[in-house]
């Protein structure tokens, strides 16, 4: 048999008015057509136990009607935080905040998955290396950044369009393929 779950599968429909209900407002004989929560406590468990209003009294009464009374700052804070994830369990993703290691292994004949080596320190430079070096104005240990900085500064100091004088396009060449040749080391 199906067993009920819910506040939304007890009794029917929880916004239908009972038929000729009077306003449960003190002295009022109007039909109550409008529903009210009696108390926090009712909504939480689901039970259908309303107060049943007129239109006039059920707005005085959600005016005055407040979810929070009798709770402390914390709960209510507690409660607000609880709504967020729709009063719900929640916790971190993943294995509690703990880092995890994925490494599985696994057949690789053809060694495209192989860790790259690369050398912890860099080549002696070149005699060739050093004239490079000391034509674009750079110290041993130089960055890829210095490199491109006094390349690019030196480019456009000596490019044909700009530099008229007849000895521009060689030195222009001169240092393009220095910096092609220190670009490697």
């Amino acid at each position: 048999m199906f067993e009920k779950i819910s506040q939304w599968f007890d009794r029917g429909n929880p916004q239908a008015s009972p038929v000729g209900k009077q306003c449960d407002y003190a002295g009022c004989l109007h039909l109550g057509d409008h529903r009210a929560p009696r108390s926090r406590d009712q909504l939480e468990q689901g039970r259908q136990d309303w107060l049943w209003f007129c239109l006039d009294h059920v707005r005085d009464y959600n005016a005055k009607w407040n979810y929070y009374q009798g709770m402390s700052e914390a709960q209510q804070l507690e409660e607000r935080l609880s709504d967020v994830v729709w009063q719900r369990p929640s916790w971190p993703l993943g294995d509690q905040g703990k880092a995890k290691k994925l490494y599985q292994e696994f057949d690789d004949p053809l060694g495209v998955f192989e860790k790259q080596t690369r050398p912890t320190q860099r080549q002696r430079p070149s005699n060739q290396q050093y004239q490079d070096m000391e034509l674009l104005g750079l110290t041993d240990g130089f960055s890829a950044d210095d490199l491109t900085k006094a390349y690019r500064y030196l480019a456009k100091k000596y490019h044909p369009d700009t530099n008229k004088d007849p000895d521009a396009l060689e030195k222009f060449r001169t240092i393009k393929d220095a910096y092609e040749r220190l670009r490697s080391l």
